[in-house]
């Protein structure tokens, strides 16, 4: 992000960096397929004919995470995301 705001020469708008970042990092670096191959490999993700989804494994992870969130109080956006997705849009 620092790169973009120094190479454009002129203030950028919060849009204008959110859709660097969805270029750059998402569609560019297949940021996506990267992080899909990431999970395979720890096996908490798996490919089936309809796409991926979680093993056994992937979920207890998730489980646990959600735990400790509840637990130390963390930010659980990341870990609950369809529930932000709702609450944005309600």
């Amino acid at each position: 992000m620092l790169g973009s705001l120094e190479e454009a020469h002129r203030p950028l708008s919060e849009d204008e960096l959110r859709q660097y970042l969805i270029d750059t990092y998402v569609n560019q670096n297949e940021a996506t397929k990267r992080r899909l191959n990431e999970q395979i490999r720890t096996g908490f993700v798996q490919k089936v004919e309809a796409g991926y989804e979680l093993t056994t494994a992937g979920k207890r992870f998730v489980s646990l995470c959600r735990f400790l969130s509840v637990l130390f109080g963390l930010d659980r956006r990341f870990i609950e995301p369809q529930q932000n997705y709702e609450r944005e849009q309600g």
